[in-house]
């Protein structure tokens, strides 16, 4: 593993959840971290953000990029257009402009700037409808939605533009679905953590019976420092290796609260009722093997929740 330590890091879209955890993690090992993004880091970062360097970047305009990318060595890319946010038009836009355009410039900038990684945090939607499981990373791309063709289309802009600058090198880490502590965003894992302490009611799609890859923050984390690696380069999915159902976690939250959901069930399906990915690539090359099963990982996120939440739903 790469020694960190002195080391200057910046993490664009740092402030969020999976900003939050890795911030620390550096910061632990020695780096000098600078969080850019369009909004502060959340009272979630703690102790931490007294750490950490912020810097309020809008990464649609390169003038704000370089004095962040001049002394830096690792540069990390988090920034995006969430799924399903906002109106179909308005989100059309954030995922040509934030995920693809604001991916180029930071991309760009960093040629110039002389950085010598940059880590691209891709996903599964890429992929599309699985057409075998566990996905690879040479499984078809046919993303069925904006947020997946835009990241997509990201990576292949990305790719040129490292292949121009031989002293850049690109990681594109493609991940699952991640969960943990300081979720505080929509998804079916924090939803039913809200659902479960405020004794609310949740709907769930499906019946309860699609499945994902889940993959714990920590878990992912150790992903993301392990591309810093200095032979690290290309593509690689982070995932569990498993799929678990809506059911399932269900059954799992009920356990560890003694408290049973008062659930409405819709038929709304997803054209993607199953994912797995595959870690073999990541094994062999990065050394990842996720550590944390669901049921601890989920055991970790529900206390988290009990002694945080306090009816936040952004």
């Amino acid at each position: 593993m790469v020694s960190l330590k002195g080391e200057s890091i910046v993490i664009f879209g740092g402030s969020g959840f999976i900003g939050s955890h890795l911030a620390e993690r550096l910061v632990n090992l020695g780096a000098k971290v600078t969080v850019a993004d369009k909004d502060a880091p959340s009272a979630f970062f703690g102790g931490i953000i007294r750490k950490v360097g912020f810097e309020k970047t809008n990464i649609l305009k390169k003038d704000d990029l370089k004095p962040l990318l001049r002394k830096s060595k690792y540069v990390f890319n988090l920034a995006a257009a969430l799924p399903f946010s906002g109106k179909t038009d308005d989100y059309l836009s954030s995922c040509i402009n934030v995920n693809i355009q604001g991916a180029a410039n930071i991309a760009s900038m960093a040629k110039e700037a002389g950085v010598k990684k940059l880590v691209f945090i891709s996903g599964y939607v890429v992929y599309g409808i699985p057409e075998y499981l566990p996905m690879d990373e040479k499984h078809p791309t046919n993303p069925i939605d904006f947020y997946g063709a835009s990241k997509l289309a990201a990576e292949k802009y990305l790719e040129v533009i490292c292949r121009q600058a031989p002293g850049l090198s690109l990681v594109i880490l493609r991940l699952s679905s991640v969960y943990g502590p300081r979720q505080i965003s929509q998804g079916l894992i924090p939803n039913l953590m809200r659902a479960s302490i405020s004794n609310s009611n949740i709907v769930i799609n499906a019946r309860g019976q699609e499945k994902r890859d889940y993959v714990y923050i920590n878990d992912a984390v150790d992903a993301l420092i392990l591309s810093l690696k200095d032979d690290a380069a290309g593509v690689f999915n982070v995932g569990s290796n498993q799929s678990v159902s809506a059911n399932q976690i269900i059954e799992i939250i009920e356990k560890l609260s003694g408290r049973s959901f008062r659930i409405k069930y819709r038929n709304n399906k997803s054209p993607i009722s199953e994912v797995i990915l595959s870690n073999k690539r990541t094994w062999k090359f990065l050394s990842y093997q996720p550590k944390v099963s669901i049921n601890d990982g989920l055991a970790l996120t529900y206390q988290w929740f009990k002694n945080n939440y306090a009816g936040k739903n952004k």
